[in-house]
């Protein structure tokens, strides 16, 4: 938790995708939930998570997105099973937490009982 909000990610980009920095400095990109987020809060848990000191690092924007994820009232699975019937198999973020990370999870999830399936039929 960042200042009361729910962490959820942080990548350097230019680890993902080369050249997106010019000047070659890494650039950071964190998202957390809620509209509490303190700057210098959402900085110190980077900074630990990284392993760096980020109080000389430059904000270049922060954007606050409403409704950006699906709301998730409590009390909400954390994921479901994707298998609805032999052979019909559905994935989402839908069936897990709403974000970027349910998404693949519940693929992951699926594809798993894809091969479970198959490796029962002997296919």
């Amino acid at each position: 938790m960042v200042g009361g909000t729910g962490w959820r990610n942080t990548v350097v980009l230019p680890e993902v995708v080369p050249g997106c920095s010019p000047d070659g400095r890494a650039l950071v990109s964190t998202s957390v939930l809620g509209t509490a987020a303190r700057e210098a809060a959402v900085r110190q848990r980077v900074g630990e998570l990284y392993g760096v000191d980020t109080r000389a690092w430059e904000p270049l924007a922060a954007y606050r997105i409403a409704e950006a994820l699906p709301a998730t009232p409590a009390p909400a699975a954390q994921s479901r099973p994707t298998r609805l019937a032999p052979g019909r198999y559905v994935c989402g973020d839908h069936r897990a937490t709403g974000s970027v990370q349910g998404a693949p999870a519940s693929g992951a999830r699926a594809a798993r009982e894809v091969l479970v399936d198959l490796a029962g039929s002997g296919q």
